[in-house]
């Protein structure tokens, strides 16, 4: 055998040795991505499967938001006696609908997002500092979209998971939100 042919036979084996040792270590990057992006309060919101709630970063918020969505989504104001500081809104947007005094509302937050919502123009929040301004647009698109059952909303959401959320949800099909997860940690 020639030297150079040794030299290529030997790279090969070290290409395939690296590759080999690197297949598990990418598996475990991608598993912990699945773990990490599954964000906690979508995925209770989408199986109604609270258990979720857990092991997000603020588990009340979690409850309350799943149950709010789903008292508008489901027009059930029943699902709104638990969301405590959010009963009044939850309340307004599945009795009042359309109709709903967004000015009743104390918080600039909750106002923000009850006009956007109703109005479906995220622009209500353009006035919010840029660190609330982001969770109200993407806030009021999805209650917009839990409103109106029309995934059109959902567009206006930058964040790709997020939006894939909102896709999942108004359409009742969880899998448009697990497939952008897996393509996002691919």
């Amino acid at each position: 055998m020639k030297p150079s042919q040794k030299l290529i036979i030997t790279l090969l084996l070290i290409i395939i040795l690296i590759t080999i040792s690197f297949v598990p270590i990418k598996n475990i990057f991608y598993k912990n991505c699945l773990i990490e992006n599954r964000d906690s309060d979508f995925m209770t919101i989408l199986t109604r499967d609270t258990s979720y709630c857990q092991s997000s970063s603020d588990p009340d918020f979690c409850y309350k938001y799943y149950l709010m969505l789903h008292a508008i989504y489901d027009g059930d104001e029943r699902f709104c006696e638990d969301t405590e500081e959010f009963r009044e809104v939850c309340e307004g947007f599945v009795i009042e609908g359309a109709n709903m005094d967004c000015n009743i509302l104390e918080s600039q937050l909750d106002k923000s997002i009850c006009f956007a919502s109703l109005k479906n123009d995220i622009s209500y929040c353009g006035n919010l500092p840029n660190d609330v301004k982001v969770f109200c647009e993407e806030n009021a698109a999805i209650v917009s979209a839990s409103i109106s059952k029309n995934d059109q909303s959902c567009v206006k959401i930058n964040d790709d998971l997020t939006k894939a959320f909102c896709f999942a949800w108004v359409n009742k099909d969880s899998s448009l939100y697990l497939e952008e997860i897996e393509s996002f940690c691919s």
